[in-house]
């Protein structure tokens, strides 16, 4: 909604700057009424982009068409919206029509400005996560390899305890063999 009634607003205003413009070129000392050029103004701008909203979800996958349409009916407006409050008078079809072009184009351009600054703004992000992805891929490696060096130093601490625990009992087997044949060397004398 915010952003419908921003695009109204700007639409409008440079509708008026448009109009101001070409009032002050083509009729000089034309008395423009303001007031009712605002109200005016903003009426068929709304009504356009009400309509916009209806004309976009005709969607093609042919860029001109769409653009052709959303032309079509924003010179249709203008002329019932011109017929309607007789303003054929002061200003003609086809400078109105052009005026309402013209309006089309800034409007599109920048559409096609906050359109680049959006993309921009998600390519940041992107490059974000793919940073915060990558630190956190080297974080796990880090703790895998330390958890890997970890269970190598208790497997050779254990292959250590084994191993003395061996060589006790090779000694402890030692030391009762010794000692039977020590028995048994008394035990024969």
């Amino acid at each position: 909604m915010q952003r419908f009634i921003t695009s109204v607003l700007v639409t409008t205003a440079l509708s008026l700057i448009i109009l101001a413009v070409i009032v002050v070129i083509a009729f000089p000392g034309f008395d423009l009424y303001f007031s009712y050029t605002v109200r005016l103004t903003l009426g068929v701008n709304t009504i356009i982009h009400l309509g916009m909203l209806v004309t976009r979800k005709f969607e093609s996958k042919y860029l001109i068409l769409e653009v052709l349409l959303d032309i079509t009916f924003i010179i249709a407006v203008l002329m019932i919206f011109g017929y309607i409050y007789d303003v054929f008078y002061v200003i003609p079809v086809f400078l109105l029509a052009g005026m309402g072009l013209l309006v089309h184009v800034f409007a599109l351009f920048m559409n096609m400005a906050r359109v680049a600054k959006d993309v921009s703004a998600i390519n940041e992000l992107i490059k974000k996560r793919e940073k915060t992805r990558r630190a956190q891929r080297k974080e796990r490696r880090q703790e895998q390899k330390r958890e890997q060096e970890e269970r190598q130093a208790a497997t050779q601490i254990n292959e250590g305890h084994q191993e003395q625990d061996q060589k006790q009992s090779q000694e402890q087997s030692q030391d009762q063999d010794q000692d039977e044949i020590h028995d048994n060397e008394q035990h024969q004398e």
